[in-house]
């Protein structure tokens, strides 16, 4: 058996749990609408629903390392599978706001414990040459997954009448279960099998990936490795020397991933969309837009990762993402409100008469400011009236190039996914020794998680209180920064073998 075929196999079945993954993560986007009205959500309360899966995450990404180092990589994979459906299924048959984020919370963990394993995991099965694009396919299973939960999602409001969210919510235990029933004729990466000791068994693995000569030369190269770094896997050499370097560079390019606001986009996408004018069911066909355009261009990055490298991608992506968000930005700046007929003729299908009556003295005035115009717009109705339909009122009075907006969120998605999305985890994979690998993934997966809590919490705060043009000059801002730090501190790790990057990196004066 070659190595292609046996190594990719493996890795096929690993990544499964990334479809479980994106599932998971983004079936939140098309509940949020619902849970909202059923259990009278604040917008801090709406961020509050999505970031507790990163809460969760985080406790999964510091415990991850330790685990997977203790325990093996399988094993915490299929720790991974079972938290997913039990989180899943608590989330379906939460009775009130507290159950829910505790099964969010649940399901966070094993995100966490995924998103840095198996990226760990296939790294260290992988020959160099497949290294990159083999591990492109986890990433890819979480953007098949991600466009899933969003086609699913729509799927669920045009076929059921109640319920609508839990039924979003609890589907993701589908994928879980189906992903915990195939690990079990995943071995064990050899490369933890040597740090052990059992080279008996690591050899075995290595023989069926590329041969027994393959199996002797990454044996020898392993150990060699691991005299090199002292063999000590003490979580402190990690604040020293070299090893400190690489591990800040870990966790800057692992927080600019989130940083840029990507999960603001995902989370919200069928909200934002409906918000620039369109319905909730057109806000949805264009949420599963986004679930396409992720894994068209997670496709280009596997075609690309191996040939023209990780840091050539990066740099791609951040400037288109840099482009992106300022378009979305200044057609923001531009937006103009006004109650005028034709939007007088939109608002009467969605609201009362006597409501209605009430916002008439607004009539033909023309707002460059959103501020402003909410300002006068609440002064003019009950508190509760406005809180009910200030949403409705908005996207049936505002003149902006909808248009515009919504190619550039798309663009920036694809930007992503072919870019900071997967290749990210990619690299992380590859920058630390095997015996430190996985903690140092934990740690920068962590600080991944924190600045992921804080860009989905605060969205809805953002754009309600600074609006959507300061917000996306924001992000624009971010990236423009992590450009500078991937043009002059990021590596290229294309075709070096894991022992070769070390060498490079950490072991040579």
């Amino acid at each position: 058996m070659n190595s292609k075929s046996y190594a990719t196999k493996i890795s096929i079945i690993v990544a499964l749990g990334g479809f479980a993954l994106g599932h998971w993560i983004l079936a939140i986007s098309g509940a949020i609408p619902f849970l909202r009205e059923d259990f009278q959500l604040s917008a801090l309360m709406v961020g509050w629903v999505t970031s507790s899966l990163v809460v969760g995450c985080m406790a999964g990404f510091l415990t991850a390392g330790f685990l997977s180092d203790r325990f093996g990589r399988k094993k915490v994979l299929l720790a991974t599978a079972l938290l997913l459906s039990v989180g899943g299924i608590c989330c379906a048959i939460a009775p009130s706001f507290i159950f829910l984020i505790l099964g969010r919370v649940i399901g966070g963990i094993a995100i966490g414990w995924g998103l840095v394993i198996a990226p760990v995991y296939i790294s260290e099965i992988a020959p160099a040459e497949k290294r990159g694009s083999m591990g492109m396919i986890n990433q890819l299973a979480i953007m098949i997954g991600i466009s899933a939960a969003y086609f699913l999602n729509w799927l669920v409001l045009d076929l059921v009448d109640v319920h609508q969210w839990r039924w979003m919510l609890g589907l993701v235990t589908v994928p879980s279960v189906l992903y915990f029933i195939f690990l079990f004729v995943v071995p064990e990466s050899p490369r933890w099998f040597a740090l052990k000791g059992e080279v008996d068994q690591a050899s075995t693995i290595l023989s069926n990936i590329g041969g027994e000569q393959y199996a002797a030369e990454q044996i020898c190269s392993i150990q060699e490795s691991t005299e090199k770094t002292q063999q000590s896997t003490s979580m402190l050499q990690l604040f020293k020397g070299k090893l400190f370097t690489i591990l800040l560079i870990g966790i800057a390019i692992g927080s600019l991933q989130q940083l840029i606001g990507i999960n603001a986009i995902l989370y919200y996408a069928p909200d934002l969309f409906e918000k620039i004018g369109g319905s909730r069911s057109a806000a949805f066909v264009q949420a599963c837009i986004i679930g396409i355009i992720n894994i068209v261009f997670a496709l280009v990055a596997m075609r690309l990762i191996d040939r023209i490298g990780r840091k050539s991608l990066l740099v791609i992506g951040i400037v288109g993402i840099i482009i992106c968000h300022l378009v979305v930005a200044f057609s923001f700046m531009g937006a103009k409100y006004s109650i005028n007929d034709e939007s007088i003729a939109k608002l009467k299908t969605d609201v009362s008469a006597e409501l209605m009556g009430k916002i008439e003295p607004l009539k033909d005035r023309l707002y460059s400011s959103k501020k402003v115009y909410l300002t006068d717009l609440a002064s003019h109705l009950t508190e509760n009236e406005f809180k009910d339909n200030k949403l409705n009122i908005l996207k049936s009075t505002v003149k902006l190039n909808s248009t515009v907006i919504l190619v550039a969120i798309l663009s920036f998605v694809g930007m992503y996914a072919m870019s900071l999305g997967p290749v990210t985890w990619v690299l992380l994979s590859e920058l630390y020794p095997t015996q430190f690998r996985a903690k140092a993934i934990s740690i920068a997966g962590f600080f991944n998680g924190l600045s992921s809590f804080f860009i989905p919490l605060l969205f809805p705060w953002e754009l309600e209180n600074i609006g959507e043009a300061a917000t996306f000059f924001i992000f624009a801002s971010i990236a423009l920064v992590g450009f500078f730090f991937i043009l002059y501190k990021i590596p290229e790790t294309k075709g070096k073998s894991l022992e070769e990057i070390e060498a490079a990196l950490i072991t040579k004066s």
